[in-house]
């Protein structure tokens, strides 16, 4: 009798176990694929889509860096600056030692966007008072700033050129570009 039932106490252990695993592996399995599926929505674009992903993984996980990571990313797409530095830093607090330099390179970037976006608004306003050099400066400086400037450098350019009759200044903006249209760095 005793021996029944230490092998029903084990049976039971290991069974228990294995539901236990399995139901983890399953909760693995949804993170990574939300992962996944949160990465490729990004890489096309779809920072919308993207951020509805991540969260799903935050959700099935949320010590896994990546949820954390990814939406940071969409958020930071979609402009949502403030809410984009607060899922990065939580993915840093979360992510192992190698990723880390990854996640703080970007949180970088946030304080410089939001100059950017200040020198942006800032050119917009000149434009519309009618004060065009000032405004081909700050669309050049908003330019310089901002994550994808590609915009911003076409604005300036075109005032800097047309406008303003200094077509050199409008080269040096649209150099970059031209050379790299991808990933145009405006330094």
């Amino acid at each position: 009798m005793l021996n029944f039932r230490c092998f029903a106490l084990r049976f039971f252990s290991l069974l228990l176990a294995c539901v236990c695993a399995g139901s983890h592996c399953k909760a693995a399995s949804a993170y990574d694929a939300a992962v996944e599926r949160a990465r490729a929505a990004l890489q096309s674009n779809d920072a919308i889509q993207g951020l509805v992903e991540a969260q799903k993984a935050i959700q099935s996980n949320r010590s896994g860096f990546e949820g954390h990571y990814y939406a940071g990313l969409a958020l930071f797409r979609q402009g949502q600056l403030d809410d984009a530095e607060a899922a990065l830093s939580a993915a840093l607090r979360v992510s192992p030692s190698d990723s880390k330099d990854e996640i703080q390179s970007f949180l970088v970037l946030i304080p410089k966007e939001r100059i950017g976006r200040n020198f942006r608004d800032q050119a917009e306003r000149a434009f519309k008072d009618g004060r065009l050099n000032r405004a081909a400066e700050l669309y050049t400086e908003a330019a310089k700033s901002l994550a994808h400037g590609q915009d911003c450098a076409f604005a300036a350019a075109s005032l800097w050129a047309q406008r303003l009759n200094q077509p050199a200044k409008a080269a040096a903006l649209l150099q970059p570009i031209i050379k790299n249209p991808e990933s145009a760095d405006l330094v």
